[in-house]
């Protein structure tokens, strides 16, 4: 039975993310939206705080 695990899973993966992609389309077109804002607030604190800790 366990043998099967490894081939029901990604189609049921893929079964949910369809299903989910459906519902969660406002959510999901948000999270892309605000990422990139994320990333470029990490990426600007490690980038000010690298030469500080460099530094000392």
């Amino acid at each position: 039975m366990l043998s099967f695990v490894p081939h029901l899973d990604p189609l049921w993966g893929c079964l949910r993310y369809a299903y989910g992609s459906i519902i969660n389309n406002r959510l999901v077109i948000l999270t892309i939206s605000t990422l990139p804002s994320y990333l470029l607030l990490v990426a600007a604190v490690v980038f000010a705080s690298t030469p500080c800790s460099l530094a000392v």
